[in-house]
């Protein structure tokens, strides 16, 4: 009988050993605790940071590939294809044009926001040489400024210019339709001699468009005006190389001295 009561009460010992392991108490046990730390590591005040991952490189060790090149200036700056002037603009209609220079269509200096060229009030003053105060007298004057380089990027020099030009009613229009000549500006301007005694001054004042290196090339005229044209013979020329019109307003003063030729 003794026997048989040890054996029942074996469930009920065992029992009483679970209630008194996980009972009351909130605290976890010695095993517990081991568990918990293994499923959540928390890193101690001396651990090293985590790295971000790193970037892309490309197979050779130069840039990632995915790394977009920026344009540079020229590429920005760089208006419609062109071989000549005339597919950029018409300094003869409109005075200020566009020129064409590295094959493409620019101001011929600094722009506006609105691609417009940037320009600058100049004061020109001409001096022509007794001899033109006599009878026949010059009746108008072209005056141009034009890019110091050709459009295929040669120079441009004074007597480039003046071999370039048409000295007749028939040939006036040579150096406007050269394609290879840049004209920034280009005006015809009447003269009106009175009655000097010796050397005649004249001030003109134009609204140019800035820029560097110009050449500020002037040419008389006998004949009158025909629309934005001379007429009759040629009768001088005066040229000037390097001309500086990057100033900022109220502008600057430029002169050409008329002499016979």
């Amino acid at each position: 009988m003794a026997r048989w009561i040890a054996l029942l009460s074996l469930p009920a010992a065992f029992a009483l050993a679970q209630v008194a392991g996980c009972g009351g108490s909130n605290e976890a046990g010695p095993d517990a605790s081991a568990s918990i730390a293994m499923d959540a590591v928390v890193p101690g005040p001396d651990a090293a940071p985590a790295e971000p991952d790193a970037a892309p490189v490309a197979p050779d060790g130069g840039e990632p590939s995915d790394a977009a090149e920026p344009p540079d200036a020229e590429t920005l700056d760089a208006g419609p294809v062109c071989t000549s002037q005339s597919e950029c603009g018409n300094p003869v209609q409109d005075q200020i044009a566009n020129v064409c220079q590295g094959g493409h269509c620019r101001t011929p200096g600094p722009a506006n926001a609105d691609g417009s060229a940037q320009t600058v009030r100049i004061k020109l003053n001409a001096v022509y040489n007794g001899v033109f105060t006599q009878v026949p007298r010059p009746q108008v004057q072209i005056t141009r400024l034009i890019m110091n380089k050709h459009t295929d990027g040669t120079p441009v020099t004074c007597a480039d210019v003046k071999a370039r030009s048409g000295d007749t009613q028939a040939t006036r229009s040579k150096l406007d339709d050269d394609p290879q000549i840049n004209q920034a500006f280009r005006n015809l301007t009447v003269l009106s001699f009175g009655s000097p005694q010796g050397q005649a001054f004249f001030n003109f004042f134009y609204d140019v468009p800035r820029g560097d290196g110009y050449l500020l090339y002037g040419e008389a005229w006998y004949g009158a005006r025909e629309a934005n044209n001379p007429t009759g013979m040629r009768a001088t020329t005066a040229c000037v190389e390097n001309v500086n019109l990057l100033a900022e307003p109220p502008g600057t003063e430029v002169a050409l001295s008329f002499q016979p030729e």
